[in-house]
């Protein structure tokens, strides 16, 4: 519905406000003088162009007249199946008893004709209302927004008392009706411009619309930062999908809703990526799972931890902002339900019974376990570490590159002196880092090896630096038992401290700026600490390796004031015999994990003022420019969709449309040669859902139909001559269908005096976010109506 305007020709001289047609008269009420078409008019002829123009007795006020003191309705529909000539000759589904032409009505809202249906609520033609005055008189100009009157209906006008002059007398109420002439079939079209007109819901699309780098088209790019939707659950990931779904479909559909990511302060919100994932995300190709926000905000005060084992990549349309006192965290704190990194601690024992073994410390987001320390005879060796995410021995693997690794058994075999058992070894990074390191105690009497292990070795070649995948930290090792075997004294055992769990990865990627005055924390776990006994004592256990951070924006990154540590834990402490003697075996620590940075100018805002680990100039650091083509898809699909919108008539047929090159070409659409995803697969989805039009001319919203599929275009080899094919894309040529289609043709819209479209662009995954895709310029919706 269209508000009303009002055009004023007064000039600028006060006088000129005041009432030109009857000044004498103030106080008079404004009366209707002169219709078009006239009152009880029969069979109006209904042609674009139509209008009704009321002449007024004189000026009014503008605020006076809208929708609300002006009524434009249909009242009753004239018989459909025949009829007779009125007067004018124009064909009439109003008349009576089979013969009689139209007849003036005796009550303007019923014509009284026998064969007629009136409605059970009269139903509102959208039209603009506009009030013309000057000093040649003053009309009220009602056009329906379709461009013509509805063909074969009573039409009634009233005019109420609301309406008042510039003295604030009111108008004397007014009703007038008239029928319009019964048409045959006729065609018409409503054609969808992406210039500003067709109302597209712009909140909700991922397309570019009308935009600077597509202007008046709709037009796929990848949408690298999500598209801000993420589903029903905030917390949740929204892709992809577990492996019971066959990798087909998301974690949780779109909502439609843009979703905002700014917890209150204070509070604990916890990221869950799941217990397991096989599924290749099309972000960066792994299967890390993925959070899409509009924004990111964590405020002072909120804590967000990231649990379950998957690496996390959070994609954010616009902003994020951690700010001073906010903490993204990607290790285990044993808080909020989140696991514990820290390895256990060694017990000891003065008594026949068995210590208990340490328990490695559990990794978030890709990092790997820490080794568990072995009971008295339960092995030679403590458990070794375990790989994080994107070590070439793959994640989890026991001992794995990158892994610490635990040590071995001390047997002591007298109670003279002490001595403690060999430490273990800590976690390097999965792909990068320091090595880890293990001591051993001197006393000969103990039987063991150094076990440490090594960092992985770092990676070389162009993209050595830039973390492409996801990597996350490995597990520190633990360290070996000690027994006491001397007869008198069996019970003076020790076991060993378990290793730390490594730092877990994620990415934070935005197309807007990215600023972190808080802490993002993926360091690596503690290694428990080894057991004191009186005549021995246990190593300390080694630490995890820190994890990985990835900041990455065509914008600006600003991280002056805050903190991010990939930092390795330390090693935990070795037990010492407090009969004296030997060496504290601390476990080995944890090798700096990896963090990378990419902005618009690979100039860090901030940096020498933030506290980085690993920082500018040290093993696992990288900064550059942002470059798109690390990207693997990250949103393959952008859609663009509209607001309900009429498009044409009252209960129209819709016409299947035609793209028949230089005969009828009823799109103007193209596939680019970089966004093309093959000669003959789908570039271009269009689907449409309708919606039936409620009395007052507003949509029902609860009659949708679901989207139905019009049909697609395929690229055809030649940029702006794409083929067009009714119905569905054939099995296996796009992904899925979207979310609510429900079929295919557009005659499912029959009825529908709304309809609200969606068009989707297909991308290949080799596309980059500033390569042009698919585009759609415009539409011709052909419809027919009357009869």
């Amino acid at each position: 519905l269209r508000r009303a305007v009002a055009t004023l020709e007064t000039g600028t001289a006060p006088r000129n406000v005041m009432d030109q047609l009857n000044r004498q008269c103030i106080g008079a009420q404004p009366v209707v003088v002169q219709t078009s078409p006239a009152n009880g008019e029969q069979a109006v002829t209904v042609e674009q162009g139509n209008q009704v123009v009321l002449t007024m007795s004189e000026n009014l006020d503008p605020c006076t007249v809208d929708l609300t003191s002006v009524r434009f309705h249909i009242y009753q529909f004239g018989d459909p199946t025949g009829g007779v000539l009125a007067p004018n000759g124009n064909p009439s589904g109003f008349y009576f008893g089979g013969s009689t032409a139209d007849q003036n009505p005796g009550d303007p809202y019923d014509w009284g004709a026998s064969v007629s249906t009136t409605l059970p609520t009269p139903q509102r033609i959208l039209a603009s209302i506009d009030l013309v005055q000057s000093f040649q008189g003053t009309l009220i100009v009602i056009t329906p927004d379709f461009g013509e009157f509805p063909d074969n209906c009573l039409i009634v006008v009233e005019l109420s008392f609301a309406i008042e002059d510039f003295g604030g007398a009111p108008l004397v109420p007014f009703v007038m009706s008239f029928t319009t002439e019964n048409l045959p079939a006729v065609s018409g079209s409503y054609r969808l411009e992406v210039a500003g007109e067709t109302p597209f819901d712009t909140e909700t699309s991922t397309a570019d619309i009308n935009s600077a780098r597509a202007p008046s088209k709709v037009q796929g790019y990848m949408l690298f930062a999500g598209d801000g939707d993420n589903g029903a659950v905030l917390t949740s990931p929204a892709k992809p999908e577990t492996p019971a779904s066959l990798c087909s479909l998301d974690r949780q559909a779109n909502d439609g809703i843009k979703d905002i990511f700014d917890p209150p302060s204070p509070s604990n919100v916890l990221l869950d990526t799941g217990s397991t994932n096989t599924c290749i995300n099309d972000t960066d190709g792994s299967t890390a799972v993925i959070w899409e926000f509009a924004s990111f905000r964590i405020r002072n005060g909120v804590n967000v931890r990231i649990v379950g084992v998957n690496p996390a990549i959070i994609l954010v349309q616009g902003a994020i902002l951690i700010e001073n006192g906010g903490v993204l965290r990607v290790t285990g704190d044993n808080a909020g339900g989140a696991p514990n990194s820290r390895g256990g601690n060694g017990e000891n024992t003065n008594s026949s019974t068995s210590p208990s073994a340490a328990i490695g410390g559990v990794g978030v987001a890709g990092g790997g376990n820490g080794g568990n320390s072995k009971t008295i005879g339960g092995g030679t060796y403590g458990d070794d570490g375990r790989s994080g995410f994107g070590s070439p021995s793959g994640q989890g693997a026991l001992g794995g590159v990158g892994a610490g690794q635990g040590n071995t058994a001390a047997n002591k075999t007298s109670f003279s002196g002490g001595g403690t058992s060999a430490s273990g070894g800590g976690g390097g990074h999965s792909l990068a880092g320091t090595a880890g390191t293990a001591l051993l105690g001197p006393s000969t009497t103990f039987v063991g090896s150094a076990r440490g292990a090594a960092g992985g070795v770092y990676p070389s070649g162009a993209n050595a630096d830039r973390m492409l995948t996801p990597s996350s930290g490995s597990g520190g090792g633990a360290a070996g038992y000690s027994d006491m075997t001397a007869t008198s004294f069996a019970g003076y055992d020790s076991t060993g401290g378990a290793g730390g769990a490594g730092g877990g990865f994620v990415d934070l990627t935005s197309q807007a700026k990215i600023e972190v005055f808080g802490t993002i924390d993926a360091t690596g776990g503690r290694g428990g600490n080894g057991a004191a006994g009186f005549y021995n004592g246990s190593g300390g256990g080694g630490g995890g390796s820190g994890g990985g951070i990835r900041l990455l924006t065509p914008d600006n990154i600003n991280v002056n004031g805050g903190t991010l540590s990939a930092a390795g834990g330390t090693g935990g402490s070795g037990g010492v015999p407090t009969s004296g003697g030997g060496n504290i075996n601390n476990g080995g620590a944890g090798g700096w994990g990896r963090i990378v940075m990419e902005d618009g100018d690979s100039v860090i805002t901030g940096l020498t003022g933030g506290t980085v680990v690993p920082g500018e100039g040290s093993t696992g650091f990288y900064r550059g420019v942002f470059d798109a083509t690390r990207f693997q898809g990250g949103g393959l699909e952008p859609q663009a969709l509209t607001h309900p919108f009429g498009a044409g008539p009252l209960n129209p047929t819709f016409i299947d449309p035609v793209q028949n090159y230089g005969v009828q070409e009823d799109f103007k659409a193209g596939v680019t040669v970089v966004g093309s995803r093959g000669v003959g697969m789908t570039s271009i989805l269009i689907e449409a859902q309708g919606y039936q039009i409620l009395p007052d001319g507003g949509v029902d919203l609860g009659s949708a139909t679901g989207f139905y599929t019009v049909g697609h275009f395929r690229d055809s080899g030649v940029v702006n001559l794409p083929t067009w094919h009714l119905g569905q894309p054939p099995g296996g040529d796009i992904p899925t269908l979207p979310p609510g289609n429900v079929g295919a043709g557009i005659a499912n819209l029959n009825g529908c005096e709304f309809i609200q479209l969606r068009i989707t662009v297909y991308l290949p995954s080799t596309v980059g976010p500033f390569d042009a895709g698919p585009f759609l310029d415009r539409w011709d919706i052909r419809f027919s109506y009357g009869n």
